[in-house]
Formats: C-alpha cells, structure tokens, sequence
C-alpha cells in the first residue's frame, strides 16, 4: 500500500508535471505530483543571471572624473548594478547667458525686479548654479539685489562665483530709491565712493563711468518719468578729459539747453554744486560738452573744456 494511504502500489501512481522556471534568485524545477498526494521534485537547473538594462545617472560626476550609473535588474529581484557612466565627466567651467552681461566677476544688465527663477532660465548652465544672499541660498521666487552671488557648483566643488549687479539698485536692497540717488550724487561730489558690484549697478547709463548722466537717469526712474533698462553702450568720439572742474557761479551763467534731458543735466548739475563750496570735478553728458565745452571755443561757462564720455 502507498506511504500516502491509497491502495495503489507505488509503481501505479499516475503524476501530473509542473516545471518552474528557474530565476535569478531560484533554481529551476520540475514537480510531479500524484492524485492521491505524492509528490517530488528533480530536474533541477542553475539559476539564471541578472539582467541590468535600464541603467540612471546618480548624480555624482564632478569636473575631475566621471560619475556612476546603476540599474535595478529587469526581472524584478531587486538587484542592483552600479557601473562608471562613462563619458559623463563634468566640463563646465564658466557661468555664461545669452542675455545677462558676465564679466570681471560681475553678472549684470538686470532689471530691478528680477527673480532668482527668472535669471535661472537665462543661465546656460542653470542645472549647476544657486544664487546665495549673506551665503544662503535664496528661493526661486527671491526678487534679486545687488551684491548676491551667483554660484556654479559641481557636487561639492565650487567652480565660479559672480556678483550680481542690479542697475540703479546701488544699496543692495533690490529696489531704487532715494538713498540709491542721493548714492550716486555723493559719489559724484566725491563725498564718498562707491565700489564693487555697488559701483557697478550705479553706471545705470552703462559707459563705465559714474556721472550726472546715473544721476538724472535713477531719478527720473524714482519719479516714474522713465525706466531703468540696463543696455549696452557703444564707444564713439571721445574727448581726452573724463571730468571738468566747474563752479556753481560757472553753471548758473549757461542758458538752458534747448534738449530736455540737457536742460535737467544743468539743473542737476547745479543742484549737487549747491552742497559744496569748493570747486569740484563733474562729469558731465556729451551734449553739454559738445554744445558748450567745445575744445577751443569760449563758451558761456568761460571756460575751455575736453571730455572723455560717450554721446548720449
């Protein structure tokens, strides 16, 4: 009689077939189970390698060597296989944008206003860049300001780093006020000096120099009369002088300029000469130089002049 109770001898029992697939995990098998219950296994095979397919980036690649990739094995065990990603080695060096101005350790030609997202979209290599403040990263909806930096970071690595200059926006504070104007003015009577990204975001006119032409173009921002939108100026015929020592008595004789913006450079001009009673060097605009301190001609400042600034 069978082990299993039937009244069948044990060369009568009739077994069903069931192979199991061998894995990457499992070995194969074939089982062969009988009606009344018995049952056993043979036929065993080895189990079956992984398969990795889909292998992802892990991140970790720097600007010395390249990164790792790993897959997760295809038939779902759960196995991983980490390998070199070859090739992905990190080349970037430079911060650079097809619309902001990178120079000198300076990232500018930005208007008042600007977010950190909206400045990411203009950075090229904006995968590896944050924007820091007092060295914290700021967030994506953070209105930017003069003074923030810029960072190009690879892993640990810090490749670059660039001030950001916020034209007019002189104080740091990302707005332009008052204080921004009364900034430059000071600068320009040489009461103090600005310096740094703060220089930088006072040349609102873009000419490399801080001049009366910053001064009237931040306050006309200030009373609404324009806008301050940083662009490029082009070098044109230059005088050999960059500033002219004037009087306030000197100013006050010059009949107003028929141009307006020329007429507010002479008021403005004589407005900052009121606070000082020395005499002081003043840069001022190319039409004023042009119409009344032409090189060789007695103008109604009674002065002979040459100017270095840029036609405006």
């Amino acid at each position: 009689m069978c082990d299993y109770g039937c009244s069948v001898t044990l060369s009568e029992h009739s077994y069903t077939s069931v192979v199991t697939k061998p894995s990457c995990t499992e070995k194969g098998f074939t089982t062969h189970t009988c009606a009344c219950g018995h049952s056993y296994t043979d036929s065993y095979v080895d189990k079956i390698a992984h398969s990795f397919t889909n292998y992802i980036s892990d991140g970790n690649a720097t600007t010395e060597s390249d990164g790792t990739k790993t897959a997760i094995c295809d038939y779902g065990c759960g196995a991983k296989d980490t390998v070199t990603d070859e090739g992905s080695k990190i080349t970037v060096s430079d911060i650079t944008s097809d619309k902001h101005t990178v120079s000198n350790g300076y990232i500018s030609k930005i208007n008042v206003g600007t977010t950190a997202a909206d400045l990411l979209k203009n950075i090229n290599e904006a995968e590896y860049v944050i924007i820091l403040k007092d060295g914290n990263q700021v967030e994506a909806d953070a209105q930017l300001a003069t003074g923030m930096v810029v960072q190009l970071k690879v892993g640990d690595k810090v490749v670059k780093e660039v001030e950001i200059v916020i034209a007019g926006d002189t104080s740091g504070d990302g707005k332009i006020t008052v204080t921004d104007m009364i900034s430059v003015k000071s600068h320009v009577l040489k009461k103090s000096t600005l310096d740094g990204a703060n220089a930088q975001a006072a040349d609102v006119s873009g000419d490399g120099v801080i001049s009366i032409t910053d001064f009237i173009q931040i306050k006309s921002h200030i009373l609404g009369k324009s806008t301050i939108k940083p662009t490029t100026v082009e070098t044109t015929t230059q005088y050999e002088n960059t500033e002219k020592t004037v009087t306030l008595s000197e100013v006050d004789a010059v009949t107003e300029p028929a141009q307006d913006t020329a007429a507010e450079e002479i008021v403005i001009i004589k407005e900052v000469l009121k606070e000082t009673t020395e005499q002081v060097s003043v840069p001022v605009s190319n039409y004023i130089c042009k119409e009344f301190l032409v090189p060789g001609k007695k103008s109604s400042l009674g002065v002979q002049a040459y100017h270095k600034e840029r036609y405006v």
